[in-house]
């Protein structure tokens, strides 16, 4: 996917302006007080959650980008910008913050200016997103849109910057870098920001963290889910048709690949075609990967394209109401390109024998690409649930739901998310979704309390019981 052209223009001055006027809109608001800052943050809301504002970007994003779907594009906006928003109003981002400990004060101050770099599969919903995280630690953004949605980009960042001049408040708290957009640009951002972030290509990610500049960026590779015997099958095919499908894969929680138990296969298989899904052949499945990539790399044309433009691509007769394609990958991951993520309304499917099996073929997939990231969980087991968190290498794990919806935080207990980091696993230093927290620094001051060193009876009493045939 392309993310940022090349140029040979000097991007210092302008970026170098940018972010001038970026401080100059944090030192206007310093003093707000946490009510005022929830204001700043409602307003960036309520700029893309109006009714007319909602349709345009829904419909500029679709005529720009033609990636997902005007459905897909609608809902991220109304229903991630609405739960983000919920959950954020009202957390204390602002000045001292109560804690438990003895003779500490701390103190919340903001990172400073943010530079953000935003994918073409979600330009409205991260850039509103990543404003209101910004702007609830009183910090300042400046977003870098990719090429082929700087018309989304800029629409969003005009409403957002109209209802920041409604209730008052410096328009130049959210920023974005002027045309053209290029790579140059994008990353002298990266290096000029006090704090960087990066939702987007690997190059990107990379760019971003190898900035020189504190960070938080994201990791690669759509969810592996895990259909163990016990599962409902009837309720895991209509979660997993869910994932696969919602705007025709373009958000990198999306189910992409799948291993299931053997002895409810035929189930799954079955339960996937009623929701939608055209099961291909072995030869069909390759042939849907081939288009997938060419020489390795994802096939711009067919990133968040639906799953009958894809399978006419491939040569593949689906019917025209196939709203998924499901691959086979057979036994074995012994296939690369059969694992990737995918970016499309593609599941690949690969069969296990038991749930050792069914752990081990998902890390091996991982390992392919998306270490680190997130899976998917269908059982009704608890133990099982307690192994997948214990041995599956991923930050984060949703159980009988759709991953495309629930990994990014609807309908459970995670934060609401356009960004998830892998950690570890994933060469990230963000191992959670992203919200505002991350986007906070805090200063502790101690004061001086009583201390009382504990003797080593206390420390070491277990420990000599333990080993005293060693000591002398």
């Amino acid at each position: 996917m392309t993310s940022v052209e090349t140029g040979s223009q000097d991007p210092k001055p302008q970026v170098s302006e940018r972010i001038a006027a970026s401080r100059d809109a944090m030192s206007a608001i310093a003093g707000y007080d946490q009510d005022a800052v929830d204001e700043l943050v409602r307003a960036v809301a309520w700029g893309v959650l109006r009714e007319d504002c909602c349709t345009d970007l829904t419909a500029c994003c679709a005529r720009e980008t033609g990636i997902g779907t005007q459905q897909g594009t609608r809902e991220k906006l109304q229903r991630l910008i609405r739960n983000a928003l919920a959950e954020t109003l009202g957390e204390p981002s602002v000045g001292r913050i109560e804690n438990d400990r003895p003779g500490v004060v701390e103190v919340i101050k903001p990172v400073g200016v943010i530079g953000a770099l935003i994918p073409s599969t979600n330009p409205a919903s991260t850039a509103a997103f990543l404003s209101m995280m910004a702007l609830k630690g009183r910090n300042s953004i400046v977003l870098s849109p990719p090429p082929m949605a700087v018309e989304t980009a800029e629409r969003t960042v005009s409403y957002v910057r109209a209802e920041l001049a409604r209730v008052d408040a410096p328009q130049d708290l959210v920023q974005l870098l002027d045309r053209p957009i290029t790579r140059e640009k994008a990353y002298e951002l990266l290096e000029m920001a006090d704090f960087a972030h990066v939702t987007g290509s690997i190059r990107n990610v990379r760019a971003g963290e190898t900035s020189g500049t504190p960070n938080y960026c994201v990791g690669a590779g759509n969810a592996t889910a895990l259909v163990d015997e016990t599962a409902d099958v009837e309720t895991a095919a209509a979660a997993l048709a869910t994932g696969a499908a919602f705007d025709n894969g373009a958000i990198c929680t999306s189910e992409s690949n799948l291993v299931v138990d053997e002895r409810v296969r035929d189930g799954v298989f079955e339960g996937l075609r009623e929701q939608g899904g055209y099961v291909c052949s072995y030869d069909e499945s390759a042939a849907v990967v081939t288009a997938l990539f060419e020489d390795g790399h994802r096939t711009k044309e067919l990133v968040a394209q639906s799953a009958t433009d894809i399978a006419d691509t491939a040569g593949i007769d689906a019917d025209k109401s196939t709203e998924f394609l499901v691959l086979r990958g057979g036994t074995h991951v012994d296939r690369p390109a059969f694992a990737r993520e995918k970016l499309a309304p593609v599941l690949t499917v690969y069969v296990g024998r038991g749930f050792t099996d069914l752990v081990a073929r998902a890390n091996r997939i991982l390992e392919v690409e998306g270490a680190g990231h997130s899976c998917v969980l269908h059982t009704e087991r608890d133990d099982r649930i307690e192994r997948v968190a214990r041995e599956v290498d991923v930050c984060r794990a949703v159980v009988n739901q759709p991953g495309g919806l629930g990994l990014p935080g609807y309908g459970n207990g995670l934060d609401t998310t356009v960004s998830l980091g892998a950690g570890v696993w994933g060469g990230n230093q963000l191992d959670e979704n992203l919200t505002y927290r991350h986007f906070l620094t805090t200063t502790r001051v101690a004061r001086p309390v009583d201390e009382e060193l504990p003797d080593d009876a206390e420390l070491f009493h277990e420990y000599r019981q333990s080993h005293r045939s060693s000591e002398s």
